[in-house]
């Protein structure tokens, strides 16, 4: 790979060791493509550095690395990028090469006929040469639509050199001729002369076509033609081909303001998913899960048509009807998913460490050593999740979804962009965090606080009083609830998690709701008649206000445990009646109800006066509001 640095920017090269240090027989052996260019000119290179021949070898890395580039043609500004980026190195970008190098590009355009090498000769001088000689733009145009619109230069990068050819086209305006228009025919010809052999190339031209404006008789024409595909494709079973079709054409029709008509395709669209759906239910075994992400497919389909045409299709009761068949997909689907078993952790030395914390103590002692263990970190589980993510070639590509227990998809994990920026994945990169964050939870659970727990516990009698006295006495608990708090952390104290839940998840987030007031935030809304309403805690905690009170790595761990979608979602869950007995039982109920005692136990201010059941203040491992 390279990087910002190369050797062959110590070389001065000419037009004629370009010409002589052997790129072309290296092109002509090559397959279609950038990435075929690349390999081919880096293998010639080291050839002629094992021969000796220095500057050639030198010349040709650096035609390679021109190639190396990844061409995003959408860009204005920044069309090349690199095409890998890693946390502490990445291959060429554009900036890498000199001026002269650049110089070099251009003055050898003459010298080249290969249309790929040639387009990205002239487009770097475009970008790079000042002042801009819009000579080179249009070579680099010509160059581009010189590429064959077929299947087989398509999958290879010509898709991106077309799209390219248009940018520039548009962005040169009058100084690019008649070439825009030129382009957009030799398009549709194209387009026109597809069929179901192509699979989805006419939808890929159709798609190059959108990005110019079109007259409502070309989108009507556009539209009309992938349609006819559809159901070709429909009557060969092609499913997947047929909805993708149909859904391409609604598209073009809305385009051409015809509405009945995209709705028509809209409902086409829905019925192959559902045909699909029960194709999958069909096989041997039944491919639950993926039956139920096509009837989930289909419901969109038919949402996307607007009311004034679901009537005549009937939609509403096909919706119903597909609801229950999705439930029992999904029933169906958590029945036949495997438990993937990976070698096992050894806590031993955690839970030693953990029972030494809470024996030999006196019973508030004891809590207090339960809780001096820290929480989640947000910069830890950020770290981790980005290099996760580095590593990850299905994350980058596909994402993942994630199922509650009945077998519903709650959440999905966007793909990662390995050549973006942490701000680009940032969605996924917080997605990956709070999912990874349940390693943590099971394991603090099992190795710190039943552990722990159980010591306290054989040790001590606590009452719920006790519980509610030191409710009384914490900074975070709000007036008033001091009782109610104190029977959620007596009902954990006594393995009544069910109860546990159920007290302390509202009083969270009221306790939550409080002190975000009291710094000022405004935590309600007008609806449209003017009625406040109180905001649900997974908007308190998107509040900028939410970490100046309770700090980083505890307004994390609460969006974590209460409500976040990639996380347990005890919050949603339990509102809405989703937990059964086993859930309020769960390694995420055990740590909600710890992480309440730590923000009780750590918030306690300390006493002017010897007392028993005094409590030192927190060790300032978890941020508690004042």
């Amino acid at each position: 790979m390279e990087t910002q640095q190369d050797s062959s920017q110590d070389c001065i090269f000419t037009p004629e060791m370009f010409s002589a240090c052997g790129w072309k027989p290296a092109l002509d052996a090559a397959q279609i493509g950038y990435p075929a260019m690349w390999e081919a000119l880096r293998k010639e290179a080291n050839a002629a550095a094992q021969d000796s021949r220095s500057s050639h070898s030198a010349l040709l890395s650096l035609i390679a690395k021109a190639t190396s580039l990844m061409l995003v043609p959408t860009s204005l500004n920044e069309p090349f990028k690199p095409f890998a980026v890693f946390a502490d190195r990445r291959s060429a970008s554009l900036e890498d090469f000199t001026e002269a190098e650049i110089k070099l590009f251009s003055e050898v355009l003459d010298l080249v006929e290969d249309s790929w090498l040639k387009a990205r000769f002239a487009d770097m001088a475009w970008l790079r040469m000042k002042p801009r000689n819009p000579n080179f733009a249009n070579i680099a145009i010509d160059c581009y639509r010189s590429i064959p619109l077929s299947v087989e230069t398509w999958i290879h990068g010509g898709d991106n050199c077309w799209r390219r050819a248009f940018v520039l086209a548009q962005q040169l305006k009058a100084g690019a001729g008649e070439r825009l228009d030129q382009m957009q025919k030799s398009v549709l010809t194209a387009f026109h002369s597809t069929s179901i052999e192509d699979g989805y190339f006419p939808i890929r031209l159709a798609d190059l076509l959108g990005t110019l404006r079109q007259t409502p008789e070309i989108a009507t024409d556009i539209a009309s033609k992938l349609e006819d595909l559809a159901s070709a494709f429909n009557q060969e079973g092609k499913l997947r081909e047929a909805r993708d079709h149909y859904s391409a054409s609604a598209q073009w029709y809305r385009k051409a303001k015809a509405q009945e008509k995209a709705a028509a395709m809209m409902k086409c669209k829905g019925e192959m998913c559902e045909r699909a759906a029960t194709a999958m239910l069909a096989m041997d075994p039944p491919q639950a899960l993926s039956a139920a992400s096509l009837y989930e497919n289909a419901i969109e389909a038919y949402r996307e048509i607007p009311n004034q045409h679901r009537a005549e299709h009937d939609i509403e009761a096909r919706i119903a009807k597909i609801r229950t068949q999705l439930n029992e997909a999904g029933s169906a689907a958590i029945g036949q998913m495997h438990t993937i078993t990976t070698p096992g952790v050894d806590l031993a030395e955690v839970v030693a460490m953990a029972r030494n914390a809470v024996e030999n103590r006196d019973p508030y002692s004891a809590l207090q050593g339960l809780c001096s263990f820290p929480g989640m970190k947000v910069e830890t589980q950020r770290t981790a999740a980005i290099k996760a993510i580095n590593h990850s070639f299905f994350s980058s590509m596909f994402g993942m979804s994630m199922l509650s227990a009945d077998g519903r998809v709650v959440a999905r994990i966007p793909p990662v962009n390995l050549g973006g920026t942490d701000a680009d994945n940032e969605p996924a990169i917080q997605a990956h965090m709070v999912r990874d964050s349940r390693i943590f939870v099971q394991m603090t659970v099992l190795g710190i606080v039943l552990p722990a727990l159980d010591i306290i516990r054989f040790d001590h009698r606590l009452q719920e009083l006790d519980f509610v006295h030191l409710a009384s006495l914490s900074r975070f608990v709000p007036s008033g609830r001091e009782r109610l708090i104190g029977k959620a952390l007596f009902a954990g104290y006594d393995n009544d998690f069910v109860a546990a839940l159920h007290f302390l998840v509202p009083q969270m987030e009221n306790a939550v709701r409080v002190h975000l007031k009291a710094a000022g935030a405004k935590t309600s809304t007008l609806d449209s008649q003017n009625i406040e309403m109180e905001n649900g805690l997974s908007t308190l905690m998107d509040l900028p206000e939410a970490v100046n009170v309770f700090g980083g790595d505890l307004a994390y761990e609460i969006r974590a445990i209460f409500c976040d979608a990639f996380g347990p979602n005890l919050r949603n869950e339990l509102a809405h009646g989703l937990l059964d007995e086993n859930g309020c039982d769960s390694e995420f109920s055990i740590y909600a109800w710890w992480l309440l005692l730590r923000l009780v136990i750590l918030s306690i201010a300390p006493l002017a006066d010897s007392h028993e059941n005094a409590v030192p203040e927190g060790d300032g491992e978890t941020n508690v509001p004042a």
